[in-house]
Formats: structure tokens, C-alpha cells, sequence
């Protein structure tokens, strides 16, 4: 990555991972909400570390106050890169967070808005990839207004949902992952309670069924979340 972005010119700061097997206990409310927000499935190490790392971004970023900032994954790469994306102010645009890399998206798709930027179109489905994305410092509130929400980072239908989170894909994209392996050793399953275990492998059951009661507990929870935060937004 450093190769890669030192070819193209761009200053750029690292920010060391997450390990996620470091922290593998979750008090049991944050637990169910995992296990309810990953459709019943207990959360891996990879998407614990992944998620957390982007938090530490989100937190420096408002830490330090910086109004917008292009966040890399370590394995992006760009695939046909127009510099003058870093003189777009999402503001202007509208926007929180814009996405530069999607793992899924569907050329087929019609854009569901006719605004352009730079020869590309902006498309407000929410697809998955966060191997490049520009955010904003009101973005990455936002972002870290959810707490240690154990989910995929990349999951922008329920970032949007809970916290109004303002995103878009830029696309033809900029970017894409490489699939290169990571020099973190490869994630193990996360050590766990009995009771624990019991409860995700009738958990991971019940939703292989499909049983609606899983799908209403899952909106159910979103709801709330959605209620909770914008009253803590309220709030101050």
C-alpha cells in the first residue's frame, strides 16, 4: 500500500489494526445485538477487526478535527484513479461519506439519481466494500455515534438506517480490493462460553429456517437503535 500510494503521489498516515481476537468478550446485550445485526450468526474475528480499525479512523478523525479524510484498506488497489476526486468537498455534494470501491455492485443497475461527478456516475444503493471511501468529519460522528456495534463496516444499509449516515457510490470505481493475503496471522474462531456457543449454533438454525420472528427481532433492534440515537443527537 505504501508502494502504491507513494506512486500516485499522495501523503498519507497509517493506522496500525485491530486485532480481532484481542478483544473476543462482549457483555451479553452488545452479544445479542451482534449475533441479531449478523443475521444470527456470531461475528468472526475478521469482521470484529475490520470494524474496530475503521473506528479508530472515525475516532481520529474527530479527534483531530479533520473535515474530510480518503481512508484506504491495506490490500486496495486503484484501478483508475482521477486525483481530482481529493478536491470534492461531499458537503457541496450532500454527502457524509462516498464510497470510491464496491464488492457487488451491479453495472445493470439504474442510477437512482441523474447527478454526475467527474465523468461518473453517483448511485445512492447501498452495496458493500470499504476498501476506499472518502469521509466527513460529521460522517464519522455519525459513525461513531453506534458504539462498538459488532457488524461488517461496510454494512451501509444499517450505518444509513441507524444514524442517517449521508453515502453514495462513485462509479466507474476508483478502486478495488486485491485480494492479497494479510500479514495479520489469519483470524481464529473467538474463544467462547458454553452457553455462548449453544446459543449461536440454535441462533444460526433458527435463521437457516428463515423463521419471520428472526427477521421482526432483527427490525425491531434497528428500530430502537434508530430511536436511541437520534434522541442522544437531540440530546446535545
Amino acid at each position: 500500500m505504501t508502494e502504491r500510494l507513494n506512486a500516485l503521489g499522495l501523503e498519507f498516515e497509517r493506522i496500525s489494526a485491530f486485532d480481532g481476537k484481542l478483544n473476543p468478550t462482549l457483555h451479553l446485550v452488545a452479544w445479542w445485538k451482534a449475533i441479531i445485526f449478523n443475521f444470527m450468526a456470531r461475528p468472526s474475528a475478521g469482521v470484529i477487526g475490520c470494524y474496530q480499525s475503521h473506528r479508530f479512523v472515525w475516532q481520529k478523525i474527530v479527534d483531530d478535527q479533520i473535515s474530510q479524510a480518503l481512508v484506504f484498506e491495506d490490500d486496495a488497489v486503484s484501478t483508475d484513479w482521477d486525483p481530482a476526486i481529493l478536491g470534492v468537498r461531499l458537503a457541496d455534494l450532500g454527502l457524509e461519506l462516498l464510497r470510491l470501491e464496491a464488492t457487488d455492485f451491479r453495472q445493470s443497475l439504474a442510477p437512482s439519481t441523474s447527478r454526475k461527478l467527474l465523468g461518473r456516475q453517483l448511485y445512492n444503493i447501498q452495496t458493500s466494500g470499504a476498501a476506499a471511501y472518502i469521509i466527513t468529519e460529521a460522517g464519522a460522528r455519525k459513525c461513531l455515534s453506534l458504539g462498538k456495534f459488532w457488524f461488517p463496516a461496510d454494512t451501509y444499509d444499517l450505518l444509513s438506517r441507524l444514524t442517517g449516515l449521508k453515502t453514495a457510490l462513485l462509479f466507474p470505481v476508483m478502486w478495488q480490493q486485491s485480494g492479497s493475503a494479510s500479514d495479520l496471522r489469519k483470524p481464529e474462531l473467538i474463544p467462547e462460553t458454553s452457553f455462548e456457543k449453544t446459543v449461536s449454533i440454535c441462533g444460526e438454525i433458527f435463521w437457516c429456517v428463515r423463521r419471520p420472528w428472526l427477521r421482526a427481532a432483527r427490525n425491531m433492534l434497528v428500530s430502537n437503535e434508530v430511536r436511541k440515537i437520534r434522541n442522544k443527537v437531540v440530546g446535545k
